[in-house]
């Protein structure tokens, strides 16, 4: 596959499913976390410049590094040399797991701590 059709397969990349919760009355962390932030706020905050936050065609990203906003403004593809690189869409969710949480799920988990209350005393 060359270059070019990799970067057009990477756009396709369909989003993670936030993980669904056992019983309907509890929240999804996830969920619940997506929101609230964007990842425009979780990039902003870990350093990462405005500028980068483009769309580009899928014929120029060869010749690109970045992150790519995709068309529906809740994801991001990186091709940064980073821990986003994985080619992978990501969420505000999965950025901030990835960016701030050193990739522990348990913890991203755990970022409202009233909410992980709140569904354990449910469950």
């Amino acid at each position: 596959m060359d270059r070019k059709q990799q970067s057009t397969s990477l756009l396709s990349v369909p989003p993670r499913k936030p993980l669904a919760t056992p019983n309907t009355a509890t929240k999804s962390p996830i969920l619940a976390f997506n929101e609230v932030h964007t990842v425009h706020d979780v990039l902003v905050r870990n350093h990462y410049k405005r500028p980068l936050m483009v769309i580009f065609k899928p014929e120029k990203l060869n010749k690109r590094s970045g992150i790519i906003v995709l068309e529906d403004d809740k994801h991001i593809i990186s091709y940064h040399n980073d821990v986003l690189n994985d080619g992978a869409a990501h969420d505000a969710f999965d950025c901030y797991r990835l960016l701030e949480c050193a990739g522990d799920k348990y913890k991203a988990l755990n970022w409202n701590v009233e909410l992980t209350r709140q569904n354990r005393r449910i469950t």
